[in-house]
């Protein structure tokens, strides 16, 4: 039998190619020699980083110690004492309670990091199970062959059939209760938060978003103020605050944008003026370069005058300018030059002008809609009462609905009641009992009647009658939904008017409960509600589209997903093959790095440059999904947006580590495998757990380079440092541009759950075969728990507060993991011959997918509104307290709410 493993007997983590392999460049197997030098290597890198961070944090506290400056007074921790040693924060993190974290960095930083602590107390209490149950059988298995390496820590050292393969067995088991037990147990205390969070909301956020719903699908009848609160308020009289309707206002947002821009730009002459003491100057029309949404001014001392120079008098304008109308102002033609101070204030009154006379004619219209005082009243005749109309009309007097005495019956009250809006005065006598069941007949024959299908081939001519038979009724029904679509998409792409979209402000959160879980209307897809988003968490932008068009675009960009999560194994097998000793030193002045002349470092390379490649390449996905998000398939809000890159990003996680699983294995017997097919799942079998070398590699580089890393927040550090080495001196900037220099750090959590969840899922897939990889894991987590712990209480503010709704996304995604790690174990089981074994981990699938029905059924879904028993106790006391600071713009485009924009000073004022 040829020996398939020619490792180092000295070493029991060296393995290598064998050496018919050995030249087909192949980065399969990574020696521990070369394992022990990438950590060593990410280990000084991490120091170095450490101790560069430290540095940084005392140089530019306002980026890295910068979250105090955004958030209120009692959201900030103690300061953090600077001291020369770089892990000084590392023990003040661990003692901060989980109650401070969560008073202090909002629920939706608790959520994350309850995440990341939930990961690591599963991969550190499964690591000192396996080192009990799997290590011990796996290290005194009797391999018919000599086996080294990673081998004689994993399944591949048991014989095939041998009793030894239901330790794993056994160790799934407990693997997958303990994780299932863990998820439930932060499901609910998830769930308890999120109650909490929707009665009681934040201490520094308004209520009012608690007691708002997002409308969609809002009928056309109904696209204004006023028709949407009168048809509110029937539903639930007396109990709305506020109604605003998305407006379609592309000439106001354009205006309003033009009108920022000169902002900006007197700001920036204005700060000139303050630095140098000489009126800056500008010629009309010229183009100017922007970086980092910071405009570069043309400026210069030689182009300025004197405050008291001798052209003062030709530019200085300003003092008539306050007489002056829109018509009246001067005009600078384009090409000239003239005074910036002057020329942007005159541009700037008239701008707040016009968007001042824009704003008010789309109120007007907002308010006053189709013009139709009885619009909402309409709707509710045309879907509710349109058959009682039908039948009084059909018996064309109410004869048969009266006494001989003129006494009403029950159904004419009722009729009439509906009809003339006198609900309220409807009674039920004694006398009037009597006509109760005429009025259940009418109900179930008359109303429900234009449901029945054939209805519209009664009264119809022959000829009309025979064409809807054979077809004709579909053909008509198909085309009413076509003209729908396309109404729907035209009504979307042409310009100004109502849309579909709107918000609903109510006095109590029982009636938000209410609403939020109740049918409106049993018209299909129309006036469905959710509760409202912050309003800091609306994409203003994409507010306008139609909720059809949305979905419609999620479902094609779905497809594409898909089709990339496909085509994915093209560039993780391209890095594996390309990116190797072998094949640079093939390239002109890589030679050096072919083991046949050092071997050391091709085994180096072959080593950390995959995972390195590999690690950049996910780090440019989250930002695809976040154009795909925002800008193609137009998402409401930022919470969504985050949501749906978690999605997606899971998705290819998972195809990272299952194609470099396959591509790997087949690689490395691709030769064995074209010589005789038929051993290609015995092939497979045997070279898969050589894989957990690499995700070791990985998972340590992460660990030690990855986590530190983020510490420096490359992204705020890069950016800062281009602005300065563009604008020199920081006293050009003006306020506003120093905001930008110094915005709040956010954590992108889109983007940092799936990085979380890739490690999890690394440790599920290799838990039982190659169980090495669970200290490694665990590890990772713990450094990464408190490294951003740390940041979140310390650099990051929240840009807005969902109420942690990723986590349980996240925790979703963590199971359905569980599920693929169990199904490659009970591949890897088959393969083998332990039938048995693989038969008694079956059950494992069906457990963990009830379990994930069961978490959504009663923790998820639950958790997205607040349960009626809870609404009506804090309804009890805070309802009067909560709506006293209610706004009615608060759900109003800012661009339709925003006060008359004007400059900032040069300097904010200082505050205690």
């Amino acid at each position: 039998m040829r020996n398939i493993y020619p490792f180092d007997r000295h070493n029991i983590w060296t393995y290598g190619s064998s050496d018919n392999d050995s030249s087909d460049g192949s980065s399969v197997e990574i020696e521990f020699s070369s394992l022990v030098s990438i950590i060593w290597l990410n280990t000084g890198l991490c120091i170095g980083i450490l101790i560069l961070h430290n540095w940084l944090k005392r140089k530019l506290p306002k980026i890295y110690l910068g979250r105090s400056n955004h958030v209120s007074d009692e959201r900030k921790t103690r300061p953090l004492p600077l001291s020369w040693n770089p892990l000084n924060f590392v023990s003040y993190v661990l003692k901060v309670p989980w109650r401070d974290c969560r008073a202090y960095c909002g629920l939706d930083q608790y959520a994350y990091l309850r995440f990341i602590y939930m990961c690591a107390n599963i991969t550190l209490v499964s690591a000192l199970w396996a080192a009990i149950i799997l290590f011990p059988v796996y290290a005194s298995g009797e391999q018919e062959v000599d086996v080294e390496g990673w081998y004689v820590l994993s399944m591949a050292n048991v014989p095939k059939s041998s009793g030894r393969l239901w330790a794993p067995v056994l160790f799934m088991w407990m693997f997958t209760a303990y994780t299932v037990f863990v998820v439930g147990r932060e499901y609910r205390h998830n769930m308890e938060l999120r109650m909490e969070f929707l009665g009681r909301g934040e201490n520094d956020i308004p209520k009012q978003h608690h007691y708002s719903l997002m409308v969609e699908k809002i009928p056309p009848k109904l696209r204004c103020n006023r028709a949407l609160y009168d048809y509110f308020n029937a539903l639930f009289p007396g109990k709305v605050h506020s109604v605003n309707v998305c407006l379609k206002v592309p000439d106001l947002e354009s205006k309003v944008k033009r009108r920022n821009e000169n902002c900006k730009r007197l700001e920036k002459a204005q700060a000139f003026y303050a630095v140098t003491g000489r009126r800056p100057t500008h010629v009309v029309g010229n183009s100017r370069c922007r970086c980092c949404g910071i405009e570069c001014a043309p400026y210069t001392v030689k182009d300025s005058i004197s405050a008291h120079g001798e052209d003062d008098e030709y530019f200085d304008i300003a003092d008539d300018e306050e007489n002056l109308t829109c018509d009246q102002s001067i005009e600078y033609p384009k090409g000239e030059r003239a005074d910036s101070i002057n020329y942007y204030t005159q541009m700037l009154d008239k701008y707040n002008r016009e968007v001042e006379v824009l704003r008010r004619e789309k109120q007007e219209i907002a308010n006053a809609g189709n013009n139709d005082t009885n619009a909402a009243q309409d709707w509710f005749d045309n879907v509710l009462r349109s058959d009682l109309f039908q039948y009084r009309e059909t018996n064309g007097s109410e004869r048969n609905f009266r006494h001989d005495d003129g006494r009403s019956s029950l159904a004419t009250t009722v009729i009439d009641g509906m009809v003339d809006k006198k609900e309220d005065d409807v009674t039920l006598s004694s006398s009037d009992a009597t006509e109760e069941p005429f009025l259940d007949n009418f109900l179930l024959s008359k109303v429900v009647d234009h449901a029945r299908p054939g209805v519209e081939l009664e009264g119809v001519s022959t000829s009309v009658k025979l064409f809807r038979m054979i077809g004709g009724t579909f053909l008509i029904s198909m085309l009413k939904r076509f003209r729908r679509n396309v109404n729907v998409v035209v009504d979307g792409v042409t310009g100004s008017g109502h849309s579909s979209t709107g918000f609903v402000t109510f006095t109590d959160l029982s009636t938000v409960t209410a609403a939020v879980n109740a049918s409106l209307t049993t018209e299909p897809r129309t006036l469905l509600v959710a509760v409202a988003p912050e309003p800091r968490d609306i994409h203003w932008k994409n507010c306008v589209t139609d909720l059809d068009t949305v979905d419609a675009k999620k479902k094609s960009g779905d497809t594409i997903i898909a089709v990339g999560a496909v085509l994915w194994s093209i560039p993780v097998a391209a890095i594996q093959v390309w990116f190797t000793a072998d094949s640079l030193s093939e390239l002109k002045g890589f030679s050096w790095m072919s083991a046949s002349n050092n071997e050391y470092v091709a085994n180096f390379v072959n080593a950390w440059l995959p995972v390195v490649t590999l690690l950049l390449l996910m780090l440019a996905l989250p930002y695809v999904f976040e154009w795909f998000a925002k800008k193609y398939e137009g998402r409401k809000s930022y919470s969504d947006i985050d949501d749906s890159i978690t999605r997606r990003y899971f998705i290819y996680q998972l195809a990272n580590v299952y194609v470099t699983v396959t591509s790997y294995s087949i690689f490395d017997s691709l030769n064995d495998i074209i010589d005789d097919p038929e051993d290609t799942a015995k092939l497979l079998g045997e070279t898969l757990p050589t894989v957990v070398g690499y995700f070791v590699a990985l998972v340590a580089t992460k660990t030690l380079v990855g986590a530190p890393a983020s510490l420096l927040r490359l992204g705020a550090l890069s950016r800062y440092g281009l602005l300065r080495s563009i604008f020199c001196s920081k006293k050009y900037l003006t306020q506003r541009e120093l905001d930008v220099v110094e915005k709040r750090q956010r954590l992108r959590f889109g983007r940092e759950y799936p990085s979380v969840l890739m490690v999890i899922i690394i440790c599920q897939c290799y838990a039982t075969i190659a169980p090495a990889i669970l200290p490694f894991g665990a590890a990772f987590f713990c450094v990464y728990f408190v490294i951003y712990k740390y940041m979140c209480l310390y650099t990051f503010a929240s840009k807005y507060e969902s109420g942690g709704t990723l986590f349980a996304v996240a925790s979703n995604r963590l199971l359905v993991g569980l599920i693929f790690g169990q199904i490659t174990l009970i591949g890897y089981l088959g393969l083998r011959e332990g039938y048995a074994q693989a038969t008694a981990t079956t059950p494992l699938l069906f457990i963990v997918y009830n379990n994930i029905t069961y978490f959504h059924k009663e923790y998820q879904l639950p958790s997205m509104y607040l349960t009626m028993e809870r609404a009506q106790e804090i309804d009890k006391f805070q309802t009067a307290e909560a709506i006293r600071d209610f706004d009615a713009d608060a759900y109003r485009q800012p661009v339709l709410s925003d006060d008359v924009e004007g400059p900032q000073q040069y300097r904010r004022e200082p505050t205690d």
